[in-house]
C-alpha cells in the first residue's frame, strides 16, 4: 500500500493548517482555496470573483478583500518559517512549495500517526510508573501514571493479556516517534506468558528512562501472535528507531492484513515538577 497521495488528503492537510494557525471563517477559505492544486493556474483577482459570494464583506472589492487576507496569511506563514519574507511582489511562488515540500511530510507523519492510535482501544493495561527508592516499612508505589515529574525516573509496564510479540511505539511531545519495543531497551519483543512487561529490560543502557521535555505522551502497543514481517524490526532492536511515514505506512498496512492484532492506545503528561 503506497502511501497517500498528496490530492488526496490535500482538503484535509490544508483544512488542518488552518485550523492550527488560527484562520477562521473568511481567512480559512482564502487560505484552502489560495493554495489548493485545483486554483493553481488562477490569479488572485479571477480566484476572488469566483469565491465572491463568501468572501465579500460590504461594499469592499472582493479583489481587495482576498489581498487582505494573504497579507494576513502571509505573515503568519513566514512566522513558521516560510522564507518570504522581504518579497514585494506575490509570495505565492515561494509559499506554495513550502507549505507542500516542507509542511505537508511532517503533517503526513502525525496524519498517519492518528489513523495508527485510531486503530487502538483506550486502556488501562499500561502505563508508566515511577520507580522510587523504598524506606523502611514501606514499599514503592506501582500504579500507571497518567502525569509524571520532568526527569522523573519511570519504567513503563505492559500487562499482557496472552503470549504474543509485543511492539511499543513512542510520540513524544515534540512529534519525534520512536519504536521503544524491540529496541536496545527492550530487545526481547516475544512474551511466552501472559503478565506484565517492563521496559526497560534487563541489561538495557539504562535501568529506567527519564523524560526530559514538558509535554504530552501518546504510546500505541500492538500484540500480534505472529511476530510482525516489517525488516526494519531487526534494526529497531539495535537501537530506538526513529519512525519515519513509511514506516508508519508498513504498519498499517499490516495491521489491516492481520486483523487480530490487539492496538492499545494510551497518553500521560509529563510535567514541570
Amino acid at each position: 500500500m503506497p502511501l497517500p497521495r498528496y490530492k488526496d488528503v490535500e482538503q484535509e492537510f490544508l483544512n488542518a493548517m488552518a485550523d492550527e494557525w488560527g484562520f477562521k471563517d473568511r481567512c480559512k477559505l482564502a487560505f484552502v482555496k489560495r493554495f489548493h492544486t485545483a486554483n493553481d493556474n488562477l490569479e488572485n483577482q479571477p480566484l476572488a470573483e469566483d469565491l465572491e459570494k463568501q468572501l465579500k464583506e460590504d461594499s469592499k472589492d472582493v479583489g481587495q478583500t482576498l489581498r487582505d487576507y494573504l497579507r494576513r496569511i502571509y505573515r503568519k506563514l513566514e512566522a513558521e518559517g516560510c522564507p518570504s519574507q522581504g518579497v514585494t511582489k506575490d509570495k505565492l511562488d515561494i509559499a506554495r512549495p513550502w507549505l507542500r515540500e516542507t509542511i505537508y511530510p511532517k503533517w503526513l507523519k502525525q496524519y498517519l500517526w492518528e489513523q495508527l492510535q485510531r486503530k487502538g482501544r483506550p486502556t488501562n493495561q499500561m502505563g508508566p510508573v515511577l520507580v522510587e527508592v523504598p524506606t523502611l516499612g514501606m514499599l514503592p508505589a506501582n500504579s500507571y501514571r497518567h502525569k509524571v515529574p520532568k526527569d522523573s525516573d519511570i519504567v513503563f509496564k505492559v500487562n499482557l493479556d496472552s503470549p504474543g510479540h509485543l511492539m511499543l511505539l513512542e510520540r513524544g511531545p515534540g512529534g519525534a516517534m520512536y519504536c521503544l519495543c524491540p529496541s536496545q531497551y527492550a530487545p526481547k519483543s516475544r512474551f511466552q506468558q501472559p503478565g506484565e512487561a517492563v521496559l526497560p529490560q534487563d541489561g538495557a543502557p539504562a535501568p529506567s528512562f527519564a523524560p526530559d521535555v514538558v509535554g504530552r505522551e501518546q504510546i500505541v502497543a500492538i500484540i500480534t501472535q505472529e511476530e510482525p514481517a516489517l525488516q526494519w524490526l531487526e534494526q529497531s532492536r539495535r537501537e530506538a528507531l526513529e519512525l519515519d511515514k513509511g514506516h508508519l505506512q508498513e504498519l498499517l498496512e499490516y495491521l489491516e492484513g492481520t486483523p487480530k492484532s490487539q492496538v492499545l492506545y494510551m497518553q500521560y503528561e509529563v510535567t514541570a515538577s
